[in-house]
């Protein structure tokens, strides 16, 4: 899936090609962004430049990566009726108030939190709060135009009226069921006619696992009647490998198989914990709530720890005035992503360390890391 690519009318890249560097805090620069547009197309719809400035920083701070999930993990995420997770069009971008099913209509709140789908993508930077909120203060002038498309089928509108539940439901249902590329592309429109000022696609991939034609003979152990609860658990960094032989059935916390999901053939996974119940089965841990029995597995260890940390960390003066992001790769191992930059001077919240092959990163979003040495971390 190719990532998808932020936009602005002619006015708003006008401000952002002049703001160099940046000089607001909390605002990711996305090296591939777009710069083939001319003076020629400003729309003048949008002369003020702290407007400009807002949405440029706001509309930065929305990750155009994508998420990914299992058909299985999509439900635990968003439940069994996450339609009403889309970001709802309406006649604002900022809201105070609900809609009937509990969303909001628009997609800033005065606080700085941000609605729907857009809070998966939104940087949790220490600054990007206070740009949603800058957001809100001149979402009064702006239209919230939202539509959502399963694998590139026709988009369907998103409205605070509820017009096409039947259908969103229907296109729910089968990405929960099935699997697939969902996009959401919300577009602020200028109140005056409704002429486009900026847009963001938003991306979801979601796969639905084979299921299984001959379980592996490691997974036709059953859980026992008696309740079965987790009686240890050891520090286990690494990739476990599924065995090429056969898929493998996927199991909860209670020891119980997670009907529906498994896990290929060769396939592999991270893991950070191997498990004893109580039953004595041994497990490594693959996901939130997921585990493989460890003899239908090949586990390689690596270097790596991962621990809960907090603080805020600073970006250094670098030559370039911006720090490249890191991402944490299925065999746990670190890689640059070169198109993921962040300012030098800008502040970014922390919640996880990881040391690697003699090396310290930081978790400042949903798998983007820093460098230790790229900056300083303040408790």
């Amino acid at each position: 899936m190719k990532q998808s690519k932020w936009k602005f009318s002619g006015v708003v890249l006008a401000a952002l090609l002049a703001a160099a560097p940046i000089a607001s805090t909390g605002t990711i620069v996305f090296a591939d962004a777009n710069s083939d547009q001319t003076s020629s197309s400003i729309n003048t719809k949008v002369a003020d430049p702290d407007d400009s400035q807002t949405i440029i920083n706001f509309m930065n701070n929305l990750s155009g990566s994508p998420l990914n999930f299992t058909t299985a993990q999509l439900s635990e995420t968003f439940g069994t009726d996450g339609q009403t997770f889309f970001n709802r069009g309406g006649n604002t971008v900022g809201t105070n108030s609900n809609n009937p099913d509990g969303s909001k209509v628009g997609l800033v709140n005065p606080d700085g939190t941000i609605n729907g789908l857009a809070s998966y993508f939104y940087n949790n930077g220490a600054d990007a709060k206070t740009t949603a909120s800058d957001m809100w203060v001149i979402a009064y002038k702006y239209n919230l135009k939202s539509e959502v498309s399963l694998n590139n089928g026709t988009p369907i509108a998103v409205t605070s009226e509820n017009a096409n539940s039947d259908q969103l439901k229907d296109l729910w249902t089968n990405l929960s069921q099935n699997g697939g590329d969902l996009k959401e592309t919300l577009t602020l429109q200028d109140k005056s006619d409704d002429s486009e000022v900026a847009s963001k696609t938003l991306t979801v991939n979601v796969t639905k696992p084979q299921a299984a034609t001959t379980p592996a003979s490691s997974s036709n152990i059953q859980a026992p009647s008696y309740p079965v609860t987790i009686a240890s658990s050891d520090t286990a960094y690494g990739v476990v490998t599924i065995k090429d032989d056969q898929d493998v059935a996927v199991y909860n916390h209670d020891g119980n198989k997670v009907e529906g999901t498994i896990l290929p053939a060769s396939s592999a996974w991270r893991t950070i914990a191997k498990v004893t119940f109580t039953d004595g089965r041994v497990m490594y841990k693959v996901a939130t709530n997921e585990y493989v029995l460890a003899d239908a597995v090949d586990f390689a260890p690596s270097n790596i720890q991962v621990t809960s940390d907090s603080g805020v960390f600073t970006v250094a003066n670098t030559s370039s005035g911006y720090l490249t992001l890191q991402k944490l790769t299925q065999a746990n191992t670190f890689e640059e992503v070169p198109a993921r930059l962040l300012p030098q001077g800008t502040q970014w919240r922390v919640d996880q360390k990881a040391v690697w092959n003699g090396q310290t990163y930081y978790r400042v979003a949903t798998n983007e890391w820093v460098l230790a040495t790229g900056g300083s971390v303040t408790k």
